[in-house]
């Protein structure tokens, strides 16, 4: 069977704090994606320390700064265990995020590890990114903007979760696409030439199991 999700669950906006925790089920996903964005004028605020599930340590896929105010991160685990459990969100020796926003999602059917991942950052309209990828797969990408309420975001694949609006400041979305080729695109409708920055991250997800088709011409051991 395909990889496909099995649940996402998310916080709210937050402001000024040291973390997260969001409850989240899990009934037969094989892996767990951790979404981190944040945003706070000191690199070391917004830089994530750690992100958890019932307890067990998660693993950074991909991370990504604007070198300014915006950041993004996705971790991963890979048989993460069964139930309800909390989904903790750690900033940095427990410095003071000025504004958080966490999601996790469980994913069915899906490769261990980290797949194909890419970055990219930026301050015009319109953010995006293109991810490697093979068909069939999932990619899941975040975006950290600081175009706030100048201008609404929205994704081109479909939503998993977002905040709007964070203090007046910050917009946070998390995207899900399903692969159709050897690359995807990943993007967001946002900004109207008002040069906001932002930061912008994508993993790929396979098909457990699943091995790229061998297209070689195949020899023949003929014996008469």
């Amino acid at each position: 069977m395909a990889v496909s999700i099995e649940l996402t669950s998310n916080s709210a906006a937050l402001t000024n704090v040291t973390g997260a925790n969001v409850t989240h089920s899990v009934t037969a996903a094989t892996k767990i994606i951790g979404m981190f964005c944040t945003a706070s004028a000191n690199l070391t605020d917004r830089s994530p320390g750690a992100v958890t599930y019932a307890g067990a340590a998660l693993a950074v896929a991909v991370s990504k700064d604007d070198a300014n105010f915006e950041h993004c991160e996705i971790w991963f685990k890979d048989s993460p265990a069964a139930g309800t459990n909390t989904c903790t969100f750690s900033i940095v020796s427990g410095n003071v995020c000025a504004q958080l926003a966490v999601g996790c999602t469980g994913l069915l059917n899906a490769a261990t590890g980290a797949g194909n991942i890419a970055t990219a950052t930026g301050s015009t309209d319109n953010p995006s990114l293109t991810c490697s990828s093979s068909a069939g797969e999932i990619i899941i990408s975040i975006l950290s903007s600081d175009v706030g309420p100048n201008s609404t975001t929205t994704q081109g694949g479909s939503l998993l979760w977002e905040q709007e609006d964070i203090a007046s400041d910050s917009d946070f979305n998390a995207q899900q696409q399903t692969a159709s080729g050897a690359t995807t695109v990943c993007s967001w409708t946002s900004g109207a030439g008002l040069g906001d920055i932002w930061a912008a991250a994508a993993m790929s997800i396979g098909t457990s199991g699943a091995v790229a088709g061998d297209t070689s011409t195949p020899m023949l051991n003929m014996v008469f």
